[in-house]
């Protein structure tokens, strides 16, 4: 009875904290953490950023947008990943076995790098006010559309999507004709390679951005 009075308490200040409109947040994947806040009645709204869409609108290809990869592209920083306190496979826990000393860490670290990685990502955009414009006014505002549709979940008219799936394929096999005839071969729209083949060798477009294995990016 004690710990659940406690959790509540806690659940009421982090609610006070959290839905305070002048206290701006900042967060790495903030959607599944407004997802997750929603179950317990924590309202999150004031979302000024996050890291990971800074990321992927700066530069989608350079690096994967989780926080560990991130971390070690921009701040060349090896974060402790949650296998190396929970465990992995058969033997991992869930987090609130870890050890206190061990979350606190791993918790603490994540806020860490994330603000980190904020005053990065926002610099380098701030050079860059097309990018810096997509972010602000489509991807963040996004963030609580998505969620609210993902925790309300979504109707769907199955003879509506049948018949956009019908038109679909039809503009997709005229698109693939059209495809074949400026390459003037047939080749697997699918298959990275083949585009790399198309593209870059047979016809000779300039190679914009790479992968991060350094392949021309597609």
């Amino acid at each position: 009875m004690k710990q659940k009075v406690l959790l509540e308490m806690r659940l009421i200040i982090l609610k006070i904290i959290l839905e305070d409109k002048s206290i701006k947040k900042i967060g790495q994947n903030i959607k599944f953490d407004r997802n997750i806040l929603s179950r317990y009645g924590i309202n999150l709204d004031s979302i000024e950023n996050d890291t990971m869409l800074m990321s992927y609108v700066l530069h989608s290809t350079a690096s994967r947008h989780n926080l560990d990869a991130l971390a070690q592209y921009y701040l060349d920083y090896k974060t402790t990943t949650f296998e190396e306190v929970a465990g992995k496979g058969a033997k991992q826990i869930t987090f609130d076995l870890v050890p206190i000393d061990q979350a606190l860490h791993y918790a603490s670290e994540d806020a860490d790098i994330t603000f980190r990685l904020y005053k990065k990502l926002k610099s380098n955009l701030d050079k860059q006010p097309v990018l810096s414009d997509l972010l602000e006014k489509i991807e963040i505002p996004l963030i609580k559309v998505l969620s609210d549709m993902e925790q309300a979940g979504t109707l769907v008219n199955d003879k509506v999507l049948k018949a956009l799936s019908r038109n679909f394929s039809r503009r997709i096999s005229k698109l693939e004709e059209e495809a074949y005839k400026l390459a003037g071969e047939e080749f697997n729209l699918g298959s990275p390679k083949q585009l790399q083949e198309i593209f870059f060798e047979k016809l000779d477009y300039p190679i914009v951005q790479k992968t991060p294995g350094g392949q021309p990016s597609t």
